[in-house]
């Protein structure tokens, strides 16, 4: 029997309905479609609930692309990468920032172990380099013998009353079959203590303070704190003439880690160079004079691994003092600008030089202290290699090579921090023109208490960045500069340093 078609119903669902007739209101819609998709969610959710405890599920973070992000979000982006990346590689390499940080594994336990253990080894490795450089006379620093050639040099002699032997009261000679001459057994090393032991106990005094500041305290964030504070008061892109940019950040932020990183390779060649002068090229130590060469090489492997490490120590301070007090620089000319421009409240100018009297204030704490340890043994090693090079009397290219790069290695990178620290200084002065020009000029609508009170409170601002708690100024380095350069004129025009007919 047929059925009428007329009489059977149609079952329609909320969708269907929605599709017939959408409603006019927006959310009406927005409402119809959730209660239409909520059935067929329920449903999946539950069927997927009773079997999720037999499943996995893999959570991937992954950075937003560039082309959603603002301007200001990419250049952090991209700082963060080029920038901040690498300089955690040193940290990590030095012991001064955990492995795993930023990472997750299965078995943490693995990564709190490496995370205890790494930074024994690192100290342990930096003590067996201070002692071989003892032993060893690393880079031969004395500056009595070390400037003459072995072959020049006539050893002390004295007479006894019962014989006419004459002995040697220094050092005793043997030949070689090239025809040069070498001790037989060389004297310990001279001035040890100011020579070696000074500059380790500084070195390893900022390493121990650079322990403590980053590991322990976690202050490894400062940089990137104020590297977004001086992002958000600048031009996101590359504008020639209006100021400085966040391009112009990264790129010379880039230069100070270039910088850093060409420094700790050439100082590692430099000390490798050492081992291949012939005049030294001998273990003088009397304690490492009969070793083999296969543990002669073995020895020098582990002290160049553990120069690496030192250079590192180095290159971490340094670089981490110098950028922030470049991307201060930014901050200052940024304000600066924007005075002259007069497009700034004074009030919100003021509250801008608090923001970077706090900056300067936490640069010139333990960071500062740091980077003063490490500068005085720059300076110690620089002024012995120069006396070195002024006195030496060695004719041979690889000695002459050895002494020239030995100077310009510390000198480079002793310079560096105390000409941006004074850079920045020179930059923050510049605002105390700007007040008396404000005095005398006006200052958009500011009446003269305002103006007044700007002058004052510039004027105890102290912006000013400190290494061995002085302000470094260009002033105080062309001073001492100058100074150093007529005494050692002055020495040399009396012959106190080298022979009067000394070519210099």
């Amino acid at each position: 029997m047929a059925k009428d078609p007329v009489a059977t119903p149609v079952l329609t669902t909320r969708s269907e309905e929605g599709r017939r007739s959408p409603p006019a209101n927006p959310a009406l819609r927005s409402r119809a479609l959730l209660s239409s998709l909520e059935p067929d969610l329920l449903g999946h959710r539950m069927e997927h609930l009773s079997d999720s405890s037999n499943s996995v599920v893999r959570v991937e973070i992954a950075d937003v692309e560039d082309v959603d992000m603002s301007p200001t979000t990419a250049g952090l982006k991209r700082c963060k990468s080029q920038v901040l990346r690498p300089y955690r590689v040193v940290l990590q390499l030095i012991g001064w920032r955990g492995f795993c940080k930023e990472q997750f594994y299965s078995s943490p336990h693995v990564c709190q172990m490496v995370n205890a253990v790494y930074p024994v080894l690192v100290v342990g490795l930096l003590f067996y380099t201070y002692t071989y450089n003892i032993l060893v006379c690393q880079g031969r620093l004395n500056v009595r013998y070390d400037t003459q050639s072995w072959s020049n040099i006539v050893p002390a002699t004295a007479t006894t009353p019962s014989s006419n032997r004459t002995t040697s009261t220094l050092r005793t000679w043997v030949g070689l079959e090239n025809g040069t001459v070498r001790p037989d057994r060389v004297p310990q090393c001279g001035h040890i203590v100011t020579t070696y032991i000074i500059p380790s106990v500084l070195h390893f005094g900022a390493y121990l303070m650079g322990f403590i500041y980053f590991r322990l305290h976690e202050n490894e964030q400062q940089l990137y704190a104020l590297m977004e504070q001086v992002f958000l008061r600048l031009n996101p892109a590359k504008t020639a003439g209006k100021g400085p940019s966040q391009f112009s950040v990264i790129r010379r932020l880039r230069l100070h880690l270039f910088l850093g990183v060409a420094w700790m390779l050439c100082s590692l060649g430099v000390q490798a160079l050492f081992e291949f002068v012939p005049q030294w090229a001998v273990a003088p130590s009397s304690l490492l004079s009969g070793l083999g060469s296969e543990l002669h090489w073995t020895l020098f492997a582990l002290e160049m691994l553990g120069m690496l490490l030192m250079n590192c120590v180095n290159v971490a301070v340094v670089v981490n003092y110098t950028s922030q007090c470049e991307m201060l620089v930014f901050y200052a000319r940024t304000v600066k600008q924007r005075l002259q421009e007069k497009s700034i409240q004074l009030k919100d100018a003021m509250q801008e030089l608090v923001e970077m009297r706090k900056s300067i204030g936490k640069l010139n704490g333990v960071l500062s202290k740091m980077t003063s340890l490490v500068i005085l043994s720059f300076a110690e090693a620089s002024i012995i290699g120069f006396c070195l090079l002024i006195l030496n009397e060695v004719n041979d290219l690889l000695v002459w090579l050895y002494r020239a790069l030995y100077v310009i290695i510390w000198m480079s990178i002793l310079v560096q921090p105390l000409i941006t620290a004074a850079r920045m200084n020179a930059t923050c002065e510049r605002f105390h023109q700007i007040a008396l020009e404000a005095r005398v000029f006006g200052y958009q609508q500011c009446g003269i208490h305002d103006l007044d009170s700007f002058l004052n409170f510039l004027c105890n601002a102290r912006l000013r960045v400190k290494l061995f708690e002085v302000p470094v100024r260009a002033g105080y380095l062309i001073l001492v500069s100058v100074l150093v350069i007529f005494t050692v004129l002055l020495l040399f025009q009396t012959s106190v340093i080298g022979a009067p007919d000394l070519f210099f």
